[in-house]
């Protein structure tokens, strides 16, 4: 509890109700899209782009 990864799918969770909802949702994406951009660069640009 209290990981990067509960963290992140709490805000998955709430913050994917919330556009459904339609309440909060200039804000709510801006946040999850600041969170997909951190999981990018912390698990997946330490690795090349062109390798797989």
């Amino acid at each position: 509890m209290f990981s990067l990864l509960w963290f992140g799918g709490i805000l998955e969770i709430v913050g994917g109700a919330l556009i459904i909802v339609g309440l909060y949702t200039r804000i709510s994406a801006f946040v999850l899209s600041g969170m997909m951009a951190v999981a990018y660069f912390m698990f997946h640009a330490p690795n090349s782009f062109f390798r797989r």
